[in-house]
């Protein structure tokens, strides 16, 4: 399935709702496709100096992802191979977990130890190592963003 449509929206601590929905030029089911548009619909809602409670991303208008509604501009090479990547992204994924092979770009949060000291838990993933590892060498498989 494919959006046309994502919702962002973020939930502040007395609880009351600030989003927004934004239209996608074309359908996709791709991470890679729905970030820019992810990252501007957050930066309309995200206001400094305030204290959110929850952040959501709902995926609107699912239409069938059947690759038939490229344009004349569309790079259908680059969507194809696209599309081949997190075919294995997701064979992959099934075989070692979730959370083995990532965006690079989620690689930044996680140099930046977001969700450690404030409120003092710990990711299980970094309490615990895998076999032939060690705290300081962690065995990190991204995915890098690559242009195909």
């Amino acid at each position: 399935m494919a959006a046309e449509r994502l919702i962002v929206f973020l939930r502040r601590q007395d609880f009351r709702d600030v989003g927004v929905e934004i239209k996608l030029s074309l359908p996709s089911a791709y991470p890679v496709c729905l970030m820019g548009a992810l990252k501007e619909g957050f930066s309309r809602v995200y206001r400094p100096n305030t204290l959110y409670r929850q952040t959501g991303v709902v995926l609107a208008g699912l239409v069938a992802d059947d690759g038939s509604h490229y344009t004349l501009f569309d790079d259908t090479t680059k969507i194809e191979k696209m599309a081949r990547i997190y075919e294995a992204v997701d064979s992959l994924s099934g075989r070692f977990g979730k959370h083995m092979v990532q965006h690079g770009s989620s690689l930044l949060t996680k140099l930046q130890a977001q969700h450690e000291g404030d409120r003092g838990d710990v990711p299980v993933r970094k309490a615990e190592t895998f076999k032939g590892e060690n705290r300081r060498q962690r065995l990190g498989l991204p995915m890098l963003h690559i242009k195909v």
